[in-house]
């Protein structure tokens, strides 16, 4: 079933072209069973070894010193700043993009989404499944600014711990699910994780003091906190890690990967460019085995009872975060990352922790449950699984394990627009069509007669058809969400692949299709998104465009001595990677009338194949699209 949801990466339980199985009782378990034994031998280190450590020696001591819970209250409280402040750079980050994604002149206007929800799917089902909230009264353009304005205030004020400071951590929750609902591009991996942690945190952690008193909790949060907020932690390094390892820790595909990957990746740095020409490539499988000691066997230390273990495995996290961050561009990925492990850092005060209370240890269980469920999932697949199974496929199963496993289907299904658990992983070794450090680019061109065409950059440049004028940019936590959706367009991983919960985010046309039409018609939300002088210049002209040219081309790395020369700063031509079938260059034009090639349909005119209407458990009227 999770194969069958089109995922473009490989997804729990299918089978490669290799013929080798990497789902979670095949290639995927390799990884869990080497971090299930580390952590056994953690766990037996310290029943033997460090049975009864000396007080002086030990600060998980049953009696904390005041000093020791003063610092517990002050990691526990910069991990719920750090974490609001990262709400904040997203709904800041957001906000000038928004109107240009889902406005009313945008690429996916969200008028028109809850429109077509409204009438595919019944009430309330239809608030359920798109809990877009307010924006169901209006979602213009003004309104969807001031949904990434209030979630910058509530974060803000999180910062500053003003009073209820749980409940606003819950509210920028509550309005980052709102704006996922309706705008696309903001449900990559980093803002699935930002949701699941501030929520967890909101509902479990003490409020903060003010930030002129102290820059603390009021008290260290419970055991049952302290450990969802761990098993979070460990379900993404090692979520990462299993997708990336589901080969085996040796296979010799997987030594080079990380030289590969520096040029692959979505939006890499400049640091990512240097490293790919100047480090050797013996280096590369000592880096590859770094990082599975880093994802599969430093996760077992997070849930270590010594305080030095469980420190040194957040320090070895964090400089894990840090090299990914300086080599691409992932958002608030790393950076939360980061913070979700400084509480690794925080003494043990047992004598002085909040009592955790019924309804905290329900709600602990519940989201660590809902975790474990997801953790077979990759970033793709986490949020489609529910939607994919149906009572058909279950019907294999006898009872009790039928009824058991549709109810597990149900609860998933409702809580998956809510973003409260995901499983994640992304980026297997095995990249398509095998490629070695080459890639696809998009560049985009536009013609005011048929015949000459002038160059559309995006304001990160990559994309620029002058080798002089190609760079490349750190802007990370900020993410241009255009540039990051246009590189797996360039692998024809269109929208709906990526966002599996919303099949009103691409069905019929790529957003590359979307782009060209909004670019003819000059819409000035959508023009904003490209770099400044070739906007103005576009939006100058006495006439509209007649054509967008968009060509897809295989590139690769300058090396060093083609960057000293001059023949190319960032990227160079290349021919496709063998066994990919493609062409050098592939081009589309879209005209002022018709498109011509590839999605030539009428913008927004054919209605979604939407699976969520067809809900045989919640008894839905299926609508034919």
């Amino acid at each position: 079933a999770l194969h069958c949801a089109g995922t473009p990466t490989m997804a729990a339980g299918a089978v490669s072209d290799r013929g080798e199985d990497n789902g979670v009782y095949g290639g995927q378990l390799q990884p869990v069973l080497f971090f299930t034994a580390t952590l056994a031998a953690v766990w037996l280190a310290e029943s033997t070894f460090l049975e009864a450590p000396s007080a002086a020696a030990s600060v998980d001591s049953p009696t904390a010193t005041p000093r020791e819970v003063e610092r517990a209250c002050l990691l526990w409280g910069l991990f719920l700043r750090g974490m609001a402040a990262l709400y904040a750079v997203t709904f800041l980050s957001v906000l000038p993009q928004v109107a240009a994604l889902a406005g009313d002149n945008g690429l996916y206007p969200a008028q028109d989404m809850l429109k077509r929800a409204r009438s595919d799917v019944p009430a309330p089902l239809c608030w359920v499944y798109f809990p877009a909230g307010l924006f169901w009264l209006d979602a213009s353009d003004l309104t969807l600014r001031a949904g990434c304005l209030t979630g910058a205030a509530a974060a803000i004020a999180t910062i500053v711990g003003a009073p209820h400071s749980a409940a606003l951590l819950v509210g920028c929750w509550a309005a980052l699910v709102m704006l996922v609902a309706v705008v696309p591009m903001i449900q990559y991996p980093w803002d699935c994780l930002l949701m699941e942690t501030g929520l967890t945190a909101g509902l479990l952690l003490p409020a903060l003091q003010p930030v002129h008193l102290s820059l603390g909790v009021v008290a260290p949060p419970s055991a049952a906190a302290v450990w969802t907020l761990r098993l979070v932690l460990v379900r993404v390094l090692l979520g990462m890690g299993k997708f990336k390892f589901s080969q085996g820790w040796r296979h010799p595909d997987n030594q080079h990967y990380i030289k590969w990957f520096l040029c692959w990746q979505p939006l890499p740095t400049p640091l990512a460019l240097e490293l790919y020409n100047r480090l050797p490539l013996w280096i590369y499988p000592v880096l590859h085995d770094a990082m599975f000691v880093f994802e599969i066997l430093v996760p077992a230390a997070h849930l270590s009872g010594v305080y030095w273990l469980r420190a040194a495995s957040a320090v070895a996290t964090m400089a894990l975060q840090v090299g990914i961050h300086s080599t691409g561009n992932y958002g608030t990925f790393n950076l939360l990352t980061i913070v979700l492990a400084l509480p690794l850092l925080a003494p043990d005060c047992p004598n002085a922790q909040l009592a955790a209370t019924w309804p905290e240890v329900t709600a602990a269980a519940c989201l660590s449950v809902l975790g474990l469920l997801q953790f077979p999932q990759n970033s793709f697949t986490t949020n489609a699984w529910p939607y994919v199974v149906m009572p058909a496929d279950l019907a294999e199963l006898g009872d009790p394990f039928r009824a058991v496993a549709g109810a597990v289907v149900r609860v998933c299904r409702l809580l998956a627009p809510f973003h409260v658990a995901h499983g994640y992983g992304v980026f297997a070794p095995v990249v398509p069509f095998d490629c070695r450090g080459q890639r696809r680019v998009l560049r985009i061109s536009v013609s005011f007669d048929g015949g000459a065409t002038y160059p559309l950059e995006l304001p990160q440049k990559f994309n620029s058809v002058s080798p002089i004028r190609q760079s490349l940019n750190f802007f990370a936590p900020h993410q241009p969400r255009l540039d990051h959706q246009l590189f797996y367009e360039g692998f024809e991983i269109v929208l709906e692949e990526t966002t599996l919960t919303n099949p009103y985010f691409s069905h019929g046309k790529s957003a590359v299709s979307r782009l060209a039409h909004r670019i003819i018609e000059r819409q000035p939300s959508v023009l904003g998104l490209f770099s400044a002088a070739e906007a103005s210049v576009l939006a100058a002209a006495k006439e509209p465009p007649t054509h967008v040219r968009v060509a897809r081309e295989w590139v690769r790395f300058a090396t060093t001595d083609e960057r000293a020369t001059g023949v190319g700063r960032v990227w160079m031509p290349c021919p496709p990677p063998i066994g990919s079938n493609s062409r050098d260059v592939v081009t589309m034009v879209y005209s002022a009338g018709k498109p011509l090639g590839e999605n030539a349909t009428p913008f927004l005119a054919t209605p979604p194949l939407c699976f969520l209407v067809s809900d045989d458990f919640w008894g839905t009227v299926a609508v034919k699209a």
